[in-house]
């Protein structure tokens, strides 16, 4: 098997005696160290990452913080959710706090480097897909306290970045323009609201991204023209574009999404009845973006978008009594 041997330079001793152990028992490792002199580091350690089967990381009390080895174990981590089924196990050396992203992972603790014959055998059982052994799992319930209390200052770094984050808007929006010239499919559709998604999260990050509204107006005329989802989530997907054009500042267009969101929940209550609607979460909602916009919109513009509420919110209420009475 692959593996990628992960550590910080502080432990390149111990790094080497593991390396060796793994190797005699069939391995192929690679480390950092493995580098050719002149190499690119970042490219050179990616493509190693890239290429390798599983990872084993030592955790150091003084790897911690090196942004070299941060960057690294960003690296392994986003190389594991690529390609699921790619194990990653932790060594941890002394009393070290294990970061976040080794929760719930197969740990190894070791005290020294007199320790790493034994840490070599349990990873050697691990890599050949052996059990974890109970004192593993002690071990991993010990540090249990410590790895939550760590977790909310550690987690960030582990976390996609608005550069990240960019290049998938950026590869979303090629494959949504490339299906664009082919007929509405639910897959363009999904990709739609997949960027949408990723735009909200540039927003949240303080990276301003226009184009959600479009896109989801969009992924909206696709599901009414294929028909491939229900009424309700298409009032759904309405109330989202009414959310998002009232902070736009485009209340008119909301006070139209919301009274057709609303229209549609009316007419699926009298197709199916209060038990088997799924309008309940919009419906109020709905009712609070009214109350927002009314001064802006104009009391009587609003007038029939809440009496759709009101009726909604006591059909339901009526059926719900009912069906608890039978």
């Amino acid at each position: 098997m692959k593996v990628f041997l992960s550590h910080a330079s502080s432990e390149k001793k111990m790094a080497k005696t593991l390396r060796r152990k793994l190797e005699v028992a069939g391995h192929e490792v690679s480390t950092s160290d493995s580098m050719e002199q002149g190499d690119d580091i970042t490219s050179a350690i990616g493509k190693l990452i890239e290429r390798a089967e599983a990872f084993v990381i030592i955790v150091s009390p003084k790897g911690l913080g090196n942004e070299r080895l941060m960057w690294e174990w960003r690296t392994v981590l986003e190389n594991s959710w690529k390609e699921q089924g790619r194990p990653i196990f932790g060594v941890l050396v002394g009393n070290v706090v294990p970061p976040p992203f080794l929760m719930g992972r197969q740990l190894v603790t070791i005290s020294s480097l007199d320790d790493i014959d034994t840490a070599a055998e349990q990873l050697l059982g691990r890599l050949q897909g052996n059990p974890i052994d109970e004192m593993v799992v002690e071990d991993l319930k010990a540090r249990g306290r410590e790895i939550i209390s760590h977790l909310s200052s550690e987690i960030q770094k582990f976390e996609p970045s608005p550069e990240q984050l960019e290049k998938q808007r950026k590869r979303l929006q090629e494959k949504i323009h490339e299906l664009s010239a082919a007929p509405a499919s639910g897959d363009l559709a999904r990709l739609n609201l997949k960027l949408v998604n990723v735009i909200k999260t540039l927003a949240e990050k303080g990276l301003q991204v226009d184009g959600a509204i479009p896109l989801m107006t969009k992924s909206l005329e696709i599901m009414e023209q294929l028909q491939n989802t229900s009424p309700e989530q298409r009032a759904a997907l309405r109330t989202r574009i009414a959310r998002e054009m009232e902070k736009a500042g485009d209340f008119q267009g909301a006070l139209e999404q919301a009274c057709r969101a609303l229209q549609v929940c009316v007419e699926e209550l009298d197709k199916k009845g209060p038990a088997d609607t799924e309008c309940d979460d919009n419906v109020p909602a709905l009712g609070s973006l009214l109350e927002r916009i009314k001064e802006t919109v104009g009391e009587e513009n609003v007038r029939a978008g809440r009496s759709l509420v009101s009726s909604l919110i006591s059909r339901a209420a009526d059926g719900k009594s009912r069906g608890g009475q039978q």
